[in-house]
């Protein structure tokens, strides 16, 4: 009977125990949570799309993915991988047409490198960086870079000029064509206070599919009288088949040369105007350079050759027919004060003349140090005030009269060195060939740089 009671009673709790399925726990499966194989699968997916997007604002990142990825094929200037180094201007903006930020990166050397833009975007390759590869170069200047449509448009606001490039929406940006005027732009003419300006208006007539870009050129005067020199319209079609533009051009006016309208402005009519010996007996050479220079358009013909010829004729015989030459066979052999006891200059000569030693350096990127024995004597003009009035005399002598003159013989400085990276800058706007005058021989290591081009040093002495 025991035995019989025992058994009822252990059936009695096992049935209990078990009761509605719904009611049961374990600590395998804990009420709210899923089970494990559901939740390594839903943690493999969340991972794996954080992974698989990249971030386009993370500039080192993209950085990193353009100097390592194979399908960079972009070449440098100098025909080797192009590589985003410590010098770069990065844009942002939308180039794929999808709505999201991309990434244009132009990488440079130095302020004188011209390389190839590199482009990224998230939006081709699944959330992943791709590169686009492309032709379309920038250089280091005032510029913004946007996109409409498929074209990219890089602006050049210093010269009112635009680049355009066309993306083909899968892997390469080709570059369409280039220098296309997009504005108004003046700058100094031949005379002090004239302008040459070009006058443009652009009408598009299908975005930049198609648009025609009207371009005028006019020379103004001190009076503010403007004469047209150039007048053509130039209409640009794009060929998405040779992603580039189809240009038709139309001539509005026969051009006219300046040279013309300078001539004819040099014929001046004040016959008061003293003769340049007049003015060197009061004062000195630069007074009567800049004497010329202030009244360049009152003398009449025979007065301004007149003035000009005197003032050729005085610096040959500050040289004494020929005696520079010595001068640069003398390299070397003499101090600065030997040579200025030797050949001493003019006094009235002395405001614009030193004696100095002139280098020469052909290309600034090819740099070899200098020593100091190897410069040549040579008397230098040091102002670069001079220097302009004197290349103004030059032209206007071939204006005026078919004998012309040449002051080609000096050495006259463009500019004074102040510290390298001002000579560097000067040196991207002046004309071809400057020449710098220094006052520290140290300073010649300075010329060490790719922009020094055809360049001549003067050494004056401290």
């Amino acid at each position: 009977m025991k035995k019989l009671l025992i058994v009822l009673i252990g059936l009695t709790i096992f049935l209990a125990a078990c009761g509605d399925g719904e009611n049961v726990k374990t600590e395998a499966e804990p009420e709210g949570e899923l089970p494990i194989e559901a939740q390594d699968l839903v943690e493999d997916e969340s991972q794996l799309a954080v992974e698989e997007k990249d971030d386009i604002g993370d500039i080192e990142a993209v950085i990193e993915f353009i100097n390592t990825t194979e399908s960079n094929t972009t070449l440098d200037n100098e025909g080797n991988p192009l590589r985003i180094g410590e010098i770069y201007d990065a844009y942002y903006f939308d180039f794929t047409g999808e709505g999201n930020d991309d990434i244009a990166l132009a990488s440079f050397k130095d302020d004188d490198d011209y390389n190839p833009i590199m482009f990224v975007t998230c939006d081709i390759g699944n959330g992943k960086y791709t590169l686009i590869n492309s032709d379309f170069r920038a250089a280091r200047n005032e510029k913004e870079i946007f996109a409409q449509g498929q074209f990219i448009i890089q602006r050049d606001i210093e010269n009112a000029m635009i680049d355009i490039a066309y993306f083909n929406g899968k892997d390469f940006i080709s570059m369409a064509d280039r220098y296309i005027s997009y504005d108004d732009i003046e700058y100094q003419s031949y005379f002090a206070d004239t302008v040459e300006a070009y006058r443009c208006e652009r009408d598009q007539l299908d975005g930049y599919r198609h648009f025609v870009v009207n371009m005028r050129k006019v020379y103004r005067d001190q009076k503010g009288q403007e004469y047209p020199l150039k007048d053509k319209t130039m209409e640009y079609r794009f060929n998405e088949a040779d992603m580039a533009y189809e240009i038709d051009e139309r001539v509005n006016m026969e051009p006219v040369e300046l040279w013309g309208i300078i001539s004819e402005a040099l014929e001046g009519e004040d016959s008061s105007l003293k003769s340049f010996g007049e003015v060197y007996g009061e004062k000195d050479y630069l007074e009567a350079l800049s004497y010329y220079d202030a009244n360049r358009l009152g003398f009449t013909k025979e007065a301004r050759i007149e003035y000009i010829l005197a003032c050729g004729q005085e610096m040959y015989d500050m040289y004494e027919g020929g005696q520079m030459y010595y001068y640069q066979e003398a390299h070397g052999q003499q101090t600065f004060k030997e040579m200025h006891d030797n050949y001493p200059i003019p006094e009235k000569m002395a405001s614009i003349y030193e004696l100095g030693k002139v280098f020469y350096i052909e290309d600034g990127s090819a740099y070899r140090p200098f020593d100091i024995d190897e410069g040549e004597y040579s008397i230098v003009g040091t102002s670069p005030e001079a220097t302009r009035i004197l290349e103004a005399m030059e032209d206007d002598m071939n204006h005026v009269s078919e004998d012309g003159i040449s002051f080609a013989d000096t050495v006259n400085a463009t500019m004074e060195f102040v510290s390298k990276d001002k000579m560097i800058e000067e040196m991207k706007q002046a004309p071809a060939y400057p020449v710098v005058v220094i006052r520290d021989f140290a300073d010649t290591e300075s010329f060490n740089h790719k922009a020094v081009w055809k360049t001549t040093i003067v050494l004056l002495p401290e």
